[in-house]
């Protein structure tokens, strides 16, 4: 039984590493590699065991750089906008939910960047400089 389950791991293994090497890096890749981690320890396949985990490792450290790039996009956009005094509620709203993910992921530099800006627009906002827009 233990090298039936072996084969069934390492096929499930080379099926996520491979949607890996595919660029798949899809919340199903990772749920696949976790499962063969999770049952590699449960089975004491210590070979099997490092090799997912060193798939997941560079799963997750991809996932995290495209979320990185993903909201860095997205606090330019409003940049963009503030920087053209379009500035609204929902400009305050876009920039407290992009700092609240970036919060989660701990992307520091991106957290004091839209942090400085808040305060900035609070500032300017204070001191009348920044006039909503619809």
């Amino acid at each position: 039984i233990k090298s039936e389950k072996r084969k069934e791991l390492i096929k499930l293994y080379d099926y996520g590493k491979l949607k890996l090497e595919n660029g798949q890096f899809t919340e199903e890749t990772g749920n696949i590699l976790k499962d063969v981690i999770k049952e590699s320890e449960q089975y004491e396949f210590v070979d099997i065991l490092h090799n997912a985990k060193k798939s997941l490792e560079l799963y997750q450290e991809k996932v995290n750089l495209e979320k990185k790039e993903e909201l860095t996009e997205l606090f330019n956009l409003v940049e963009e906008k503030i920087n053209n005094q379009q500035y609204s509620q929902d400009t305050i709203d876009s920039l407290n939910k992009i700092l609240k993910e970036s919060e989660q992921y701990n992307y520091l530099d991106l957290n004091e960047n839209i942090k400085k800006r808040l305060m900035d627009i609070q500032e300017k906002k204070n001191q009348g400089e920044l006039k909503e827009t619809e």
